[in-house]
């Protein structure tokens, strides 16, 4: 049964039943724009899982495309962690971490996030929301106060971290990453 008011549908009825007006179809508008958002939403995500990035136009220096590519065990089972990330190219790596008094190459070498320039630590962003997904390096500071934006693809309790063996292969991932991206900069292939 449709639960939809004849007033919505853009009809209105008279106590006797007969019609007094028809109008604009409210419910179908309402319908029209969700399917439209909905389809520029699936549009973008394929775009992003395709690589077919094109963004405002704008050239983004702090950043570059890598493709990692690796896999890792999750309750014994080996899992693909393969992904894109949108690396920063403005990372200080002299800077050393406070609480630990080790500069940012030595954290990555442990599998740690480096320190940004305001001191909050580097966080792996999933672009999508899903695991294995896109990435972006992004500081603490900025994935915290972007976050309702930076999230609104998911709806609440829709993370892939409510799942435990997603939760830790993102986990096995980040650790994995950071030892990575430490021998990049070893090999200075920045």
């Amino acid at each position: 049964m449709d639960s939809v008011t004849p007033f919505v549908k853009g009809v209105e009825m008279l106590p006797d039943g007969s019609v007094a007006r028809t109008g604009t179809n409210y419910s179908g508008k309402f319908q029209e724009a969700h399917d439209a958002s909905k389809a520029s939403i699936q549009s973008r995500i394929s775009n992003l899982e395709s690589g077919g990035v094109k963004g405002t136009g704008k050239e983004y220096k702090n950043y570059k495309d890598v493709e990692y590519t690796g896999t890792t065990k999750v309750n014994g089972e080996v899992r693909d962690i393969s992904r894109r990330v949108f690396q920063r190219l403005d990372i200080d790596y002299m800077r050393i971490d406070p609480k630990t008094g080790m500069i940012n190459p030595q954290l990555m070498k442990k599998g740690r996030a480096p320190i940004w320039q305001d001191g909050t630590a580097i966080e792996l962003h999933h672009l999508i929301q899903r695991e294995p997904g896109s990435m972006v390096e992004l500081p603490g500071s900025m994935h915290k106060e972007y976050y309702k934006i930076l999230h609104g693809l998911v709806e609440n309790g829709g993370s892939f971290r409510n799942d435990p063996v997603l939760k830790k292969q993102y986990e096995n991932f980040r650790s994995k990453y950071w030892r990575w991206r430490a021998k990049q900069i070893d090999k200075a292939e920045l």
